[in-house]
């Protein structure tokens, strides 16, 4: 659309050139690259090396990961349990059919 708007421009202003459909997808994926990298405020690349953690922000790091690691156990279970169930009811069903 952008393009249909900028050759409309292009054909009243004799100096300005014409921009072809490659161009224009061009011209988008160097946009929207150049929002991706300098659009967020942290760059996808850093030369920083980065500093070391403390031995507190370690702790807090294990201690996250370790809550995280449980809760994914206890979640797996109350779905294997779940799933238990409707198959307990699902034979008790086909038992009562008999």
């Amino acid at each position: 659309m952008c393009m249909f708007l900028w050759n409309a421009l292009a054909d009243k202003i004799s100096s300005v050139a014409h921009i072809t459909f490659w161009a224009g997808l061009l011209l988008w994926a160097i946009i929207l690259l150049s929002w991706i990298i300098f659009g967020k405020r942290k760059l996808l690349v850093s030369f920083k090396t980065p500093t070391e953690l403390t031995d507190d922000e370690l702790d807090d790091v294990l201690s996250k990961i370790k809550m995280h690691e449980m809760n994914k156990i206890i979640n797996c279970n109350e779905t294997n349990n779940e799933q238990n169930d409707i198959n307990n009811l699902s034979n008790t069903n086909e038992n009562k059919d008999i």
